[in-house]
């Protein structure tokens, strides 16, 4: 009795591993048309030593710390509806993707900056005006349309975008302004690091729910050092992905 009953054990077990490894590889699948809008904000003040400047005998007179400041005002929004694809393989992070290779989200920004640095985020009045100096300012209002692309997040369960060139190459667009300077502790917009959604697999992935708003949040505040600059700044970010079911 003892070989028969191994035998009928091993069969039961043996017949019972796919059906297990089946179940854990499940993978789910959901499509939506999505939008996306958002704010983002800086305000920092750089403190540089070393300054000076000349006296009417043209003799060098030093001067104490100089302090300068600059803002960026952001609004963004998707200016359509994009197709996307989302789906999770058992407890794994979420994958997202266009539904349609060529189509990416375009996402239209307005951007309000002011600033009283020189270049490279130098404070102006720490030293005499030079050539660069003298560039004419364009700090001012301006508009600009990227392609971005929503992603699963590489940890949790999130969602989150990133700008996208030539249809496929995740980058980072350059300052869209030439001669209106951030300070050494904030990033445009183009160049931060984007907050991520939390997003609820069950919510996703249950076709009742037709529609899903997810909300991303990111505040701190940063100091960086440049040569003899040193820059303080407070940042936040807020945005909203609306996925409405297809189908």
């Amino acid at each position: 009795m003892r070989p028969q009953l191994a035998a009928a054990l091993a069969l039961t077990l043996t017949a019972a591993l796919p059906a297990a490894s089946a179940s854990a590889a499940v993978t789910r699948t959901a499509r939506f048309d999505v939008t996306l809008t958002g704010s983002y904000s800086t305000t920092g003040v750089t403190t540089e030593t070393g300054c000076f400047t000349f006296d009417s005998a043209g003799h060098e007179v030093l001067l104490p710390p100089q302090s300068g400041g600059a803002t960026e005002q952001t609004t963004f929004a998707s200016a359509r509806t994009n197709a996307v694809v989302v789906s999770r393989t058992a407890r794994r992070s979420l994958v997202a993707g266009r539904l349609h290779r060529g189509r990416t989200l375009p996402l239209r920004i307005r951007v309000v900056r002011t600033s009283s640095l020189g270049q490279s985020g130098s404070v102006r009045a720490c030293r005499p005006a030079s050539a660069n100096d003298r560039t004419p300012s364009d700090c001012a209002t301006r508009s600009r349309t990227f392609a971005a692309d929503l992603y699963g997040a590489r940890t949790g369960v999130g969602l989150g975008f990133e700008f996208i060139r030539r249809a496929s190459l995740v980058y980072q667009p350059n300052d869209i302004f030439d001669n209106c300077p951030l300070g050494p502790a904030q990033a445009w917009f183009g160049f931060f690091d984007h907050a991520v959604a939390h997003a609820s697999p069950t919510r996703l992935f249950n076709p009742r729910v037709r529609r899903i708003v997810l909300t991303a949040r990111r505040s701190g505040r940063r100091t960086a050092r440049e040569g003899a600059s040193t820059g303080t700044a407070t940042y936040r970010e807020r945005y909203t992905l609306t996925l409405r079911r297809r189908g």
